[in-house]
């Protein structure tokens, strides 16, 4: 069930710094940053919200973030 959710999702994480999230009828924009020494993304909305994720896992097509419980593998296109 939490595979079909997001399995339609669109993060497109961009040269400049900002991202755009898209997905069940909603979009985000914001800018985000990563520290490779923490393993930390960060994304910061345009909306001012804040959320860090934990980088488990980097490889050059793929990416395993962890946000508490939830894992997500994000996927380059």
């Amino acid at each position: 069930m939490v595979n079909s959710l997001f399995s339609d999702m669109v993060f497109n994480l961009k040269a400049d710094g900002t991202y755009n999230l898209a997905g069940m009828g909603k979009s985000e924009d914001g800018k985000w940053s990563s520290n490779e020494k923490k393993k930390e993304l960060e994304l910061i909305s345009d909306k001012k919200v804040t959320t860090l994720f934990e980088i488990v896992d980097l490889k050059e097509n793929k990416t395993l973030f962890r946000k508490g419980s939830m894992s997500l593998v994000m996927v380059k296109n």
